[in-house]
């Protein structure tokens, strides 16, 4: 009966609006309806700025209310969002939409890039993250080969954790006496060295292989070079409020979730404590004690009292056990930290 154009278009604009507030759980076919909507034909959306807000906010308060955290998640945020703290329950649950054979129209938006390849391979990195933070190496590489062609490896980075470093630096390279490899070779790499290191007979060669791999874990913490093959955002200031935040989660405009950082150290330190034990090589001894120090340091920076002592066990053994090594002297030169223990006694 209306036949003013203007009229015509309000009326699609209040029934649209109608439409929205009456969906009481988002279904297959809800889905589908919010495709074609998105599509506007009617140019509903592109006319009324506000109306994607209210879509986008009705399909999130829906999606939560259904337990689909990951379909909430992605309502508002692109998968790099989910990069600075990857909740396991989301990268689960959208890994599972990425592996079905006949997701909705809606699904296959949420899981395609830019550049039409879908966001799986980025959600194996993700997972293989988490089970590599949690030291759990077999689990890590076994979701990595999840990726169906290991080319693919190369695309998330190449890491040399092995480099033996006094000073910490965070952003420096690859030696070039070491090789590049990609986070899977990497963690194949750890996993045959812990493997050979159990099995190994010689005590000098499983303290050295327990030494290569207390220098893998910690070189992959927030605190040394290869922070990247564990982490995807790293910042500079996290450490100096670390106290507040034992979760190591920190608050961040580039994520709902946070910022994930990981100080943990107490992998590399076993690895180190187990090296020095088991040698009978003193520079090797003094190499995995300075490293434990340095563990020790970072756990008094991350969860120590403020302004008590630091802890100087590993320094101590340094001083009785390994005085007379060369790296003893090198150590004197270089870390302005061990030079001030010995020369305050």
């Amino acid at each position: 009966m209306v036949s003013n154009d203007t009229l015509q278009y309000q009326l699609k604009v209040f029934e649209l609006a109608l439409e929205i507030n009456a969906w009481d759980k988002i279904t297959p076919k809800i889905e589908d309806r919010i495709v074609e909507i998105r599509k506007d034909k009617d140019k509903i959306l592109e006319r009324n700025p506000d109306f994607d807000d209210m879509l986008r906010d009705k399909m999130a308060w829906l999606y939560l209310r259904q337990g689909d955290q990951a379909k909430a998640f992605l309502c508002y945020n692109n998968i790099n969002k989910l990069r600075t703290n990857p909740d396991p329950e989301i990268v689960n649950d959208l890994f599972a939409i990425a592996n079905k054979e006949n997701p909705t129209k809606i699904e296959q938006m949420m899981i395609t890039k830019e550049d039409g390849t879908t966001i799986r391979n980025d959600l194996i990195d993700m997972m293989a993250n988490y089970f590599l933070s949690n030291h759990q190496l077999e689990k890590a590489l076994e979701i990595y080969k999840k990726m169906t062609d290991e080319t693919y490896w190369d695309k998330y980075g190449l890491y040399n954790p092995f480099a033996e470093r006094i000073i910490d630096c965070v952003n420096c390279p690859i030696p070039d006496s070491l090789t590049g490899l990609n986070k899977g070779d990497m963690m194949r790499m750890m996993l045959n060295k812990k493997l050979e290191s159990l099995s190994e007979m010689d005590k000098n060669k499983a303290a050295l292989l327990n030494y290569q791999l207390g220098l893998a874990f910690y070189n992959i913490t927030y605190f040394s070079y290869s922070w990247k093959a564990m982490d995807y955002y790293r910042s500079s200031v996290s450490i100096r409020s670390a106290r507040k935040h034992p979760d190591g989660i920190f608050p961040t405009p580039l994520s709902p979730l946070g910022n994930k950082e990981y100080f943990d150290c107490k992998e590399a330190l076993k690895y180190f404590n187990k090296a020095r034990v088991l040698t009978t090589d003193p520079e090797l001894g003094a190499k995995a004690a300075f490293m434990a120090a340095k563990c020790e340091q970072n756990e008094y920076y991350v969860n120590g009292v403020p302004d008590s002592e630091k802890p100087r066990e590993n320094f101590a053994i340094l001083v009785e056990q390994f005085s007379d090594t060369k790296f003893y002297s090198k150590l004197l030169d270089e870390c302005m930290y061990f030079n001030k223990y010995v020369n305050q006694y």
